[in-house]
């Protein structure tokens, strides 16, 4: 039983650290320059991609021959769910991030502040 609460408390730890990480990336797509807004949307990507990958993987462990197969219904709908959100948060950003310069070319937006 300890090593399943270990798993749940490196689990938790690894959601707070990747919250604490898109919470940068938003900010900087925000209010950053150019430079900082492509990078941090490429690496938040990447972050995402990542996430997506192991739900693939997890989706997949789910469809291993077991005695009651019925059980990982909800598994397999969450991975796929969390999965496909994180691929469409991927595209987003970098669509958002990679994509051409805002009007009035400043970092500010078109609001006209220096």
């Amino acid at each position: 039983m300890a090593g399943i609460s270990m798993i749940a408390v490196l689990f938790l730890l690894a959601i707070a650290g990747m919250l604490l990480f898109a919470g940068g990336v938003v900010c900087v797509l925000c209010w950053g320059n150019q430079t900082a807004r492509r990078l941090a949307a490429f690496l938040g990507a990447l972050l995402l991609v990542a996430i997506a990958a192991f739900c693939l993987f997890g989706l997949l462990a789910t469809f291993e021959p077991t005695v009651n197969s019925g059980m990982w219904l909800g598994f397999r709908i969450g991975y796929a769910v969390v999965g496909g959100g994180c691929l469409m948060g991927a595209l987003a950003l970098l669509l958002k991030g990679l994509g051409p310069a805002r009007p009035g070319g400043g970092s500010h937006g078109s609001h006209g502040q220096p």
